[in-house]
């Protein structure tokens, strides 16, 4: 058997001698391959496996109706949603991000209404999370960033008062989010506040809660099917 496979190799070494395109071809699809399956490996590991980055995740729940929310609906019922302490909208949404004379990059982001943090029960390792009236009409615009976008900005203290550049709109650096922080999937870089107004119908925007004491999600849940 041994002898079979020294041939094999020798055979294919050859084979690939003979043709360096397809060798090359070979070895870029098999490092995509496992570059790829790395990924997917990180991805999957942090969102089933490994704890919830949340202080409680078991009194947080998405409201349902999924992306069906409107920010008139959601200030409308902010504050007074019945077994919820308080309730937060957030929507994905992707920005550009220009830094200096640095090639601009596409950030996989979220907007989020001011008391996302404070819902999830996240806290920055460096500075402040979203304040109340950030997401107000006139308000500084500011972002709350990833620990992995803040180490390929250098990874210095000094990036809070930073000015980035996203979507054409500078935004001054508030925070940033510990090492191991995702929500609500792993791939968002950069968190920045959504200026709700009560006229606003745009439907693409999810809720999420945190159950008042005394509550359980799955009963609540369970009692909203019946």
């Amino acid at each position: 058997m041994l002898n079979s496979l020294i041939a094999d190799a020798r055979y294919a070494a050859r084979r690939l001698r003979a043709h360096p395109a397809y060798a090359l071809l070979a070895m870029l699809t098999l490092a995509l391959g496992v570059g790829g399956t790395a990924s997917t490996y990180a991805v999957v590991r942090g969102v089933l496996f490994d704890p919830l980055p949340y202080a409680h995740e078991s009194e947080l729940g998405v409201f349902w109706k999924k992306t069906d929310w409107t920010e008139e609906e959601f200030l409308f019922i902010r504050g007074n949603v019945p077994g919820f302490r308080d309730v937060a909208l957030y929507r994905f949404r992707d920005v550009v991000l220009r830094e200096g004379t640095e090639p601009a990059r596409l950030l996989p982001s979220l907007t989020a209404s001011a008391g996302l943090f404070d819902v999830l029960g996240a806290r920055p390792i460096l500075g402040r999370g979203f304040r109340a009236g950030d997401d107000t009409p006139g308000a500084e615009p500011v972002a709350i960033l990833s620990y992995g976008l803040w180490q390929q900005l250098g990874g210095d203290q000094s990036v809070l008062g930073k000015r980035l550049t996203l979507d054409g709109t500078a935004r001054t650096v508030v925070g940033v989010m510990p090492r191991g922080f995702w929500f609500p999937d792993p791939s968002v870089r950069i968190w920045t506040p959504e200026t709700l107004t009560s006229d606003s119908r745009s439907w693409n925007s999810t809720l999420v809660g945190r159950v008042a004491h005394g509550h359980n999600v799955r009963e609540m849940s369970r009692r909203s099917r019946g």
